[in-house]
């Protein structure tokens, strides 16, 4: 190697440092990958710690064995994110499934943000990884309910639906469409402010903050118009848990209860009446 090579690359080597250092101490599960040979040069302590691995096991090896036990670049998930970075010069994501010491299954999603040398050639390629796990856990879980509820709910004349915990649509049985004079894919992916009165959206939404804290599940009477009709329904909201206890969604289930309610005020009519008697 001449001089000039020699000052230019000793010249990457300190521009790579200084752009990644603030980057590699303020988040998660970092790797700098050079992208002629796909070569860990750098990695941060939240990835080995992750990983199970140690500095030294790391550095040299390359991205693709490291992250998947691989022997060769990925093609998985959309293709190798360094590869995209590298040809566009611009950053590109993905998803993963990808295993830690110990066979321990992950999700994570991969972010690739490339380095440019001072020809403005990419370089390195940053890789920022992220725990997605606990996400695609729960959208799983999710699609089993959702199929269980499909199953189960689909004859019933009780309202059914599931809310996520931004408070979106992520299911609704046919008959509870049918109060709306909607489809179900008229209202799955919508929020439930669009179909409920505010009142009753701002009193179930203190419920659903109960229940995401306590795990607990809330019943609740209301009375409401349906169809152009006044009418009282009664709720459970009872919380969807994922494989590991967390609350990921609510479900509701409420019932048209206007004929008890009418028969309960009929019955403390009747029992007023009697005590007015009894005073008389």
């Amino acid at each position: 190697m001449n001089f000039s090579k020699r000052m230019e690359a000793e010249k990457l080597q300190r521009y790579l440092k200084k752009s990644t250092q603030m980057l590699l101490e303020s988040m998660h599960h970092i790797m700098v990958v050079d992208v002629h040979n796909f070569e860990i040069v750098r990695i941060n302590r939240a990835f080995l710690n992750e990983f199970r691995l140690k500095e030294k096991d790391v550095l040299g090896d390359k991205c693709y064995h490291i992250i998947h036990h691989q022997y060769r670049p990925c093609s998985l998930g959309g293709g190798c994110p360094l590869l995209k970075a590298k040809k566009t010069g611009k950053s590109a994501l993905t998803e993963y499934v990808c295993y830690c010491k110990g066979n321990k299954k992950m999700y994570i999603t991969v972010t690739a943000l490339p380095i440019k040398d001072q020809k403005g050639n990419v370089a390195y390629v940053v890789l920022v990884l992220t725990d997605a796990t606990r996400r695609r856990r729960a959208e799983e879980a999710m699609q089993e309910i959702e199929e269980k509820h499909r199953i189960l709910t689909e004859g019933t004349r009780d309202i059914i639906y599931i809310l996520s915990r931004d408070g979106y649509i992520q299911y609704v049985n046919n008959f509870a469409a049918r109060q709306a004079r909607l489809k179900p894919e008229d209202i799955i992916g919508k929020k439930i402010d669009d179909f409920a009165p505010p009142s009753l959206v701002s009193k179930h939404r203190r419920y659903f903050q109960k229940i995401y804290k306590t795990g607990k599940p809330v019943y609740s009477e209301d009375r409401i118009t349906l169809l152009n009709r006044r009418v009282w329904l009664g709720t459970w909201l009872v919380p969807v848990k994922d494989r590991a206890g967390n609350v990921i969604a609510i479900t509701g289930t409420s019932r048209d209860i206007t004929g008890y309610k009418k028969q309960e005020e009929q019955l403390k009519n009747m029992l007023e009446d009697l005590r007015k008697r009894e005073r008389d």
